[in-house]
């Protein structure tokens, strides 16, 4: 027993002797003999592993460490060291394993921090400082700054080489305080500018434009945005108004924003309805666009029409002229006031002669207020030579603020309050020279001239004042000159164009102007066409005579003109007679825009847009301006404001007669009046009148028009 037992003790006394510490590793480090110091370790006993584990992990992460250990040994060193550090710099075991040692605690942990911490910089990559880093922080590294710097350097590096938001969002919110933040935020905008551009998506384009104001490329973007929705708005086959307006609304500084306009203009107007709201935004919305002048025009018919604007109606006809829409106003105007307008040409008048319900003529201002209540007869002057017609000298104009009216069957004067100037009891009167004639009664003619007709007159001034009682006076019916008024208020009869007038002095033709401007010249003048056309005979320095166009203002001549008759201009187009084919017309290129073809009566200009013209055979029509043929089946037509039927000549009015039977229209076509009679009839305000006195109203109510052939 004794023997075994001294064996045992043997055998225990050398495995003790074998048996290896902590401290012989931290002792043997500074051999540096990785194999030696690993055998030491190994022979760790259990024991002592567990009487003093934060020694034994000290140990291993200094063997771990050790210079010519591998890299990966390393950070595992170091990872066992910055997990147990706080229980190995607290343990009670510290003095024990570093006494009599040439190296202190701090020292190992040191180079543990050094060796590990220089093999992590040597790889410089971004994953061995995360993986290190993690640790460092447990271990409170001392190069700790340093590792994290070096790690944001390297993932801003790898952010700018890099397409992905993902890592500049990673990077941004990792490294809110870097000097780099601004710089990488950057290629950040840059990046989603990119997508944004490449995406082909408006949304995104202008989600980037709304959230980065600032980006120098921000204005390229919406300039491309711009561009991408120009194309897809007016590059399509299809108009979709609302987009385009949306369009030049977003971007009311685009260089073509004219043109766009002009383009909108030209899809909208071929259906915009004719109301006053729809004309009056148009308008406003366009601007100067081609369709302006004629949504204007449409609009003072709107406003007739809705609303029975008679200022609108005066200004229609003062701008356009008397066209095919004139019955169709003053019938509207009826409609809201029960008032028709007869006042015969709106081009100078001061105030509007209208006949009432009854028939009887009064005078309102062009708001619609009955200045001089309607109490005078509808009938009109027929002597003596006026401006137009002698219809207008029942009409107040700018020179003239007296009329002649007829009261109770008698004549007289009154002034454009409605006051007296000459009494309400003469047969006949006329306004000339700037002098009244009324007469007491007529006296039997000398002259065999069927056009004039003598009267026994008082003469009165234009103030009421008498100045000669029972003259003897003889005037002319004849309707061939207008009265033209010049600057000094001299009444000039050798009327041209409403601009110009003739006069002769000293053998010299002048030409004169409104103005009282005199212009020599040796042009023999044949007709006006329009303001400033005339037609003009010419001699050649051979004697021969030629005809040519004339621009009065300038006094040049335009072309030769072909024509035996030419006739004042009216809706834009001019009566031309072509020798062995008949009268064609003109236009304001003085280009023949109709055919000859016709034959004329007594109408020369259109009447609110028709003509009345016959064939050779006698079978009479009305044409309009495109040359189009209405109301073929009558054996006679006659334009009311041509015709000297008793001088009236009211416009937009024609009476067909069949026979015994006369229908009067109006441009529209409605029938106002139908009436018999042996003799043709003529109006009166509303009635349409016959010798023996017959008289019949117009109708006002429901177009009813006539059939058209």
């Amino acid at each position: 027993m004794r023997q075994i037992a001294i064996l045992i003790t043997i055998i225990l006394t050398s495995q003790l002797a074998n048996a290896q510490t902590p401290k012989a590793v931290f002792k043997g480090l500074a051999e540096n003999d990785i194999v030696k110091n690993t055998e030491r370790f190994e022979k760790i006993s259990d024991k002592t592993r567990e009487k003093m584990p934060e020694m034994c992990y000290l140990a291993e992460a200094a063997l771990l460490n050790m210079p010519n250990q591998m890299g990966t040994n390393k950070i595992q060193g170091y990872e066992i060291l910055a997990t147990h550090i706080d229980d190995i710099r607290s343990s009670a075991n510290v003095e024990k394993t570093f006494h009599g040692l040439d190296i202190t605690l701090e020292q190992v942990i040191t180079n543990i921090e050094i060796n590990s911490f220089d093999y992590v910089m040597s790889l410089d990559t971004e994953r061995s400082y995360v993986i290190y880093i993690n640790w460092a922080k447990r271990g409170n590294h001392p190069y700790l700054a340093e590792l994290e710097s070096r790690l944001e350097e390297l993932r801003y590096a790898h952010t700018l080489a890099s397409s992905s938001i993902e890592d500049c969002d990673f990077f941004l919110s990792n490294y809110p305080e870097s000097k780099h933040f601004s710089e990488v935020n950057n290629h950040r905008t840059t990046l989603l500018y990119n997508e944004a551009m490449a995406s082909g998506d408006e949304s995104r384009i202008e989600s980037f434009i709304a959230n980065y104001p600032d980006y120098p490329e921000t204005p390229h973007a919406k300039h491309h945005l711009m561009t991408m929705r120009y194309n897809r708005i007016f590059g399509g086959e299809e108009a979709d108004i609302a987009q385009m307006k949306w369009f030049v609304e977003r971007y009311p500084d685009h260089e073509e924003l004219s043109d766009l306009k002009q383009r909108m203009a030209d899809i909208e107007f071929e259906t915009l309805p004719s109301t006053t709201e729809t004309l009056s935004a148009f308008i406003a919305y366009y601007g100067d666009v081609t369709q302006r002048s004629e949504a204007q025009r449409r609009l003072h018919l709107a406003m007739v029409f809705e609303r029975g604007s008679i200022r609108d109606f005066v200004d229609y006809v003062r701008t356009y002229g008397y066209d095919q829409f004139y019955s169709m106003m003053t019938r509207h105007i009826w409609q809201h006031y029960k008032r028709h307008v007869i006042t015969t040409d709106l081009s100078d008048v001061t105030l509007l002669r209208f006949a009432a319900e009854d028939g009887l003529v009064g005078y309102m201002d062009f708001d619609g207020n009955i200045i001089i209540e309607p109490i005078y007869d509808a009938k009109q002057v027929d002597f003596g030579i006026a401006h137009y017609n002698n219809a207008m000298l029942s009409e107040f104009t700018t020179d003239r603020q007296y009329v002649a009216v007829r009261l109770h069957g008698a004549w007289g004067v009154i002034n454009n309050l409605g006051e007296s100037v000459v009494e309400h009891r003469y047969k006949a009167l006329t306004i000339f020279n700037n002098q009244i004639y009324a007469a007491t009664e007529s006296a039997e003619s000398e002259s065999e001239d069927y056009q004039t007709i003598t009267y026994i007159c008082d003469i009165y001034e234009t103030d009421g004042q008498l100045t000669k009682s029972g003259e003897r006076c003889e005037f002319s019916t004849a309707l061939a000159h207008r009265e033209f008024i010049d600057s000094s208020g001299i009444m000039r009869g050798n009327y041209l164009t409403p601009k110009y007038y003739i006069e002769i002095s000293n053998n010299t033709i002048y030409l004169v102007d409104s103005n009282g401007n005199g212009y020599p010249t040796e042009w023999t003048f044949v007709t006006g066409v329009t303001n400033d056309i005339a037609v003009v005979d010419v001699k050649s320095e051979d004697g021969d005579t030629k005809r040519y166009f004339a621009n009065l203002s300038t006094r040049e001549l335009i072309e030769e003109c072909p024509y035996s008759r030419v006739y004042p201009m009216s809706c834009g187009l001019a009566a031309v007679f072509v020798d062995g084919a008949g009268y064609g017309f003109i236009n304001e290129e003085l280009k023949l825009q109709i055919p000859a073809q016709y034959a004329l009566d007594q109408a020369t200009r259109f009447n609110c847009g028709l003509m009345v013209v016959h064939d050779n055979d006698g079978t009479y029509s009305l044409i309009n301006t495109k040359g189009d043929t209405l109301f073929t089946t009558h054996s006679e037509i006659e334009d009311v404001q041509a015709s000297e039927n008793h001088g009236y000549n009211q416009p937009g009015l024609f009476l067909l007669s069949d026979g015994t039977l006369h229908t009067l229209i109006d441009t529209t076509g409605s029938v106002l009046a139908v009436i018999e009679s042996q003799n043709k009839p003529w109006v009166e305000g509303i009635e349409l009148v016959t010798y023996n006195n017959t008289r019949v109203k117009f109708n006002f109510g429901e177009e009813q028009p006539q059939d058209q052939e």
